[in-house]
């Protein structure tokens, strides 16, 4: 396998330039440490639904009629 770790290389780098995209981007995330592999995705998945700024749907029913008292 060391022989063949340029190649190796070449491709993996050729599939992450070539398949990362604005819309769909890859990440390469060391996995040696938990804590960091944990906090580097939890880092890209907040970056990435902070950046989408969602927002609830406002309710199709009056939801100042219920209470707590009323529902149960």
């Amino acid at each position: 396998e060391r022989k063949l770790w340029k190649q190796y290389k070449e491709a993996s780098d050729n599939a992450l330039n070539n398949c990362s995209t604005m819309q769909a981007p890859w990440f390469v995330i060391p996995s040696e440490n938990r804590i960091a592999r944990d906090y580097a995705i939890n880092s890209v998945v907040l970056d990435a639904f902070q950046s989408m700024a969602p927002q609830y749907p406002e309710p199709d029913f009056d939801s100042a009629k219920y209470t707590v008292d009323s529902i149960s």
